[in-house]
């Protein structure tokens, strides 16, 4: 089993948080007709505080989760990863294209055993982000909503993460503020229309670093729109710490919305010094009022961006001395 028995109430918590009745994987049928849908109301509740029947988090317990090359489907690469770090993951990510067909076993599977999936959408070069926003691609939202609803168990859902740097094809760069605001509210107003209540919407920037747009407000969807913020950042110097990856950007954020605060995707280069940087990560973190965890983005795609510790017994051990505290 990926986690243990004390994950499962932080799970229903985020269950509540989406509007969810708990964390079953029981499927329930989908309405297919638009007479029949019944929105969800236009605001979403911040609170994180679980409630009946759920149990109470423990107190001070956070998310500690991963990220890996080939889960979903593939199990392997993970539970290596949890055994390892000696942590039992209750939050993993995955991405997909926008228009790929979703695989929904392995995220029911996955709040069966008391773990949140986040999955991240991202769009491809074919799809513009203004055929999003003007109602064109709404078959695929609809067929998303229908696939997320049924489920009826929570699940995070992530949007063209780190729009606000040049590197991605949906990027500032290819699309302005004003249109990446519209594609994220049609996406989750055409989700409340078929009854997707279950859904926590993370809007996910990358920290402030150079090429980055320097002011997020104007990206911001708003709070009717947004569950949590998600944030990208990673430890790539030795001079590198939480303060200095993290903190600016968070600082930013606070002054346009209180909402809850999720580390997407972190992880250091080996030239950061990995113990240092896993330290400062988890004491950062842990000092931090409304983070209410992280993920340590686990792969390896070039020297300068190396966050694969599977390899590093320093590294490991780090995590493993850190996280576990953290976490419960």
């Amino acid at each position: 089993m990926w986690v243990r028995a004390r994950v499962a109430a932080a799970v229903c918590a985020a269950a509540v948080l989406a509007g969810a009745g708990g964390c079953s994987s029981v499927t329930h049928t989908a309405k297919t007709l638009r007479s029949e849908f019944h929105p969800a109301p236009q605001s979403i509740p911040s609170d994180t505080t679980p409630s009946s029947p759920c149990d109470s988090v423990t107190p001070g317990g956070h998310y500690v989760g991963f990220s890996v090359n080939g889960f979903p489907p593939d199990e392997a690469p993970l539970k290596a990863l949890e055994h390892e770090t000696g942590i039992d993951a209750n939050i993993v990510s995955f991405y997909t294209n926008f228009g790929s067909q979703l695989n929904l076993a392995p995220i029911e599977a996955m709040c069966a055993q008391r773990v949140l999936p986040l999955l991240e959408i991202d769009t491809p070069r074919a799809v513009e982000l203004r055929e999003i926003a003007d109602g064109s691609e709404d078959s695929i939202l609809e067929q998303y909503a229908l696939d997320v609803g049924t489920l009826h168990t929570p699940i995070a859902v992530d949007f063209d993460h780190e729009f606000n740097g040049p590197w991605f094809k949906w990027g500032e760069r290819y699309s302005p503020a004003s249109v990446f605001v519209a594609a994220w509210r049609r996406i989750v107003t055409v989700f409340r229309e078929y009854d997707a209540t279950n859904v926590i919407w993370v809007w996910n920037p990358n920290v402030d670093i150079p090429g980055t747009v320097p002011n997020l407000a104007p990206w911001y969807p708003g709070n009717s729109y947004v569950s949590w913020i998600g944030l990208d950042g990673y430890f790539f110097s030795a001079t590198a710490t939480y303060a200095s990856v993290f903190e600016r950007t968070m600082s930013q954020i606070r002054g346009f919305t209180d909402r809850p605060m999720l580390i997407v995707e972190t992880g250091a280069n080996p030239t950061s010094g990995r113990e240092r940087a896993i330290a400062s990560l988890f004491t950062g973190a842990t000092a931090t009022r409304g983070l209410l965890g992280l993920i340590w983005f686990d792969y390896g795609k070039t020297k300068t961006h190396d966050w694969y510790i599977n390899n590093d017994p320093s590294a490991l051990a780090a995590f493993a001395a850190n996280a576990v505290k953290y976490q419960t």
